[in-house]
This record gives structure tokens, sequence and C-alpha cells, in this order.
């Protein structure tokens, strides 16, 4: 699966980053991940239109268990579906195929970023039935 995050800025505290990258290298065994910053130029319609599948993380959104987002995730998969767009905090007007959120506890979107890569890793050993915890 390739996996596309479209986020509105770029990733700034050295802490978060970290952990970002820390995850973004677990997550290599699973998939492919490219992490998009949008500018305000960006077409969001575009890449909507353009888009195989499309998810809104908002906290407007109801939540959604690691479980549940990892039998998303292998549906997909299993649909023939290898791109995944997902937008953290973008325009919600627009449509997109799914949208949920992490937590609704209000967090920077760096933070959210940083756990969306956590949930996505979460999902892939939930869906390899390999443990999370070490």
């Amino acid at each position: 699966m390739h996996i596309n995050i479209y986020i509105n800025k770029k990733i700034k505290d050295k802490n978060i980053k970290n952990a970002t990258e820390e995850y973004l290298k677990r997550l290599s065994k699973y998939c492919k991940i490219k992490t998009i910053n949008i500018k305000k130029k960006d077409n969001l319609e575009s890449i909507l239109r353009d888009s195989k599948y499309s998810i809104l993380i908002s906290n407007k959104e109801k939540s959604i268990s690691s479980e549940d987002l990892a039998k998303n995730i292998s549906s997909l998969n299993i649909n023939g579906i290898s791109e995944l767009n997902i937008f953290i905090e973008t325009d919600s007007n627009l449509i997109y195929d799914s949208s949920f959120c992490l937590t609704y506890l209000n967090f920077s979107e760096e933070i959210d970023y940083m756990i969306l890569l956590e949930q996505i890793y979460r999902s892939y050993r939930i869906i390899n039935n390999e443990p999370y915890h070490k």
C-alpha cells in the first residue's frame, strides 16, 4: 500500500520530528508513506478527484478504534486499492471517501500527524498478527 499523508505545515518540534521519523522507519516494512505539505495554492479538489481513496482526519468526526482502522486498511488492500490519501484537518466541506478522528482531544497538527503514524503502525501490527509492544 502507498499512503500519502497531507498536512498543512512542516514539523518543527524536534521531539515530534524524531518520533515521526521512527514511525516512518518502522512503517517502511509494511507500506510506502509520503508526507506532503499542503500549500495554500494547492488544489485539494483536484487531489481528491485523482485520489483512489481519501480519508479526512478531523476532531469533528467520529472516533474509530485501532482494530477498526486495521480492518479498514486491510479491506482496502483486499479490494485492490493500493493508494490511500489521508488529509489531516483540511477543508471538511470537500468530499472524502471516509472520515474519522484520532482523538477528541485538541492537539496541534504536528501531534495529530505523529498519532496518525502510530495508529497506522499499530494497524499493520494488528493486520500481521504481530505484538505491538516488544
